[in-house]
């Protein structure tokens, strides 16, 4: 099993948060989806050889959400915006 953390957009309310979390009974190999409202993410475990994270990414761009892999959504703020960096004089 894997476990892939997103960054989401578009959602404004708890409704979205149940419509996301209910791609477990919906997507084959999908396992547990859990979202966070306020820090707009989501934990997906999934079964690899039935599902990926582009798979992941589709199916929630279909239900009108934007979901960005964390791997790549940490990438592009390479810049260092760390703890260590703020507090650096």
């Amino acid at each position: 099993m894997a476990t892939q953390h997103f960054k989401l957009q578009n959602l404004s309310c708890s409704s979205c948060v149940m419509h996301l979390e209910g791609m477990e009974d919906d997507l084959d190999g999908v396992q547990k989806v859990d979202v966070n409202f306020k820090k707009l993410t989501m934990k997906v475990e999934y079964l690899e050889e039935a599902m990926t994270p582009e798979g992941i990414v589709q199916a929630v761009s279909a239900m009108g959400y934007i979901a960005t892999p964390e791997t790549l959504a940490n990438n592009s703020d390479k810049k260092g915006s760390s703890w260590k960096n703020i507090f650096r004089s």
